[in-house]
């Protein structure tokens, strides 16, 4: 059977890549000396407790080459190949991790390396597809020439509460910070060609929910769509339910934001994935 990796940043719910066999690789989040491996050995709620709490920055970083040796060799047997895909190379390192270690992992199928030009459920909606036809029985090209022609068609957006983390992480610059904060702005976000383009400044939180909603419906019709949130998973439900009209409600993907993002977003993200039909 057609195996499917991704990495941590794809925030795809883990009972939704259990059930469609999807290979979850982390990255590493660092709290000081500790180190964890994002959704692995820190969960969600735990991270954005210490987030917001102590003194200390987490710092992460992206999964080693060994790290997808080790996912690689352990799906090979039995299977008829490995599309493996990948958080923009634009935004990390992950993608050439992947790449080597796929050029290393000595294993008798093929493996294939995908550049998604995205992040968080951008990623994780091309996973999840991906998943679903290897499961149909679709061959490894056909699954491949599909998520080749996803990346051109996938859009992500996403809200940020605060410009503190940002900050912080050294993202933005000590000048734009101030300004932000001065007028409390709340950026819009979106990965276009792979990097992290700002699309919006939006003066109040009441402002966010309409405005994804006016972005998930100049993409309509959409194959595929998702809601991902970081610590406010009610208000995400609800942009979900708004656009139950658009793809059915039970195939929606609400997603939570890892800690390989949260690090730089923080508490309070809200946003949209699609793939445009």
């Amino acid at each position: 059977m057609l195996q499917i990796v991704t990495d941590s940043s794809s925030d795809i719910p883990r009972g939704l890549a259990a059930e469609l066999g999807i290979t979850i690789v982390p990255a590493i989040v660092r709290f000081g000396e500790e180190s964890f491996l994002d959704g692995v050995e820190i969960d969600h709620d735990t991270f954005y407790r210490r987030l917001q709490e102590e003194k200390i920055f987490p710092t992460t970083s992206q999964p080693s080459p060994g790290q997808f040796i080790e996912a690689y060799q352990r799906l090979a047997p039995g299977a008829d190949g490995i599309i493996s895909i990948q958080l923009s190379a634009r935004l990390s390192g992950t993608y050439n991790s992947a790449v080597q270690g796929a050029q290393a992992a000595g294993v008798s199928c093929p493996i294939e390396v995908v550049d998604s030009c995205t992040t968080s459920l951008g990623l994780g909606l091309m996973a999840i597809e991906a998943a679903r036809l290897a499961r149909s029985g679709a061959s490894m090209e056909a699954v491949l020439a599909a998520v080749r022609e996803w990346v051109s068609r996938s859009h992500f957006f996403a809200a940020l509460d605060t410009l503190d983390y940002l900050a912080k992480g050294g993202r933005i610059g000590r000048a734009k910070y101030f300004v932000g904060t001065l007028i409390r702005v709340r950026p819009v976000l979106a990965i276009v060609d792979g990097v992290v383009q700002p699309v919006r400044q939006l003066r109040t939180r009441a402002q966010v929910e309409p405005f994804l909603d006016e972005q998930a419906r100049r993409h309509h019709p959409v194959r595929a769509l998702g809601v991902v949130y970081s610590t406010g998973r009610s208000e995400a439900e609800a942009v979900a339910d708004r656009l139950a009209d658009l793809c059915p409600r039970q195939s929606i993907v609400v997603g939570r934001v890892g800690p390989g993002l949260g690090s730089h977003t923080g508490p309070g993200v809200l946003g949209i994935a699609l793939i445009e039909q």
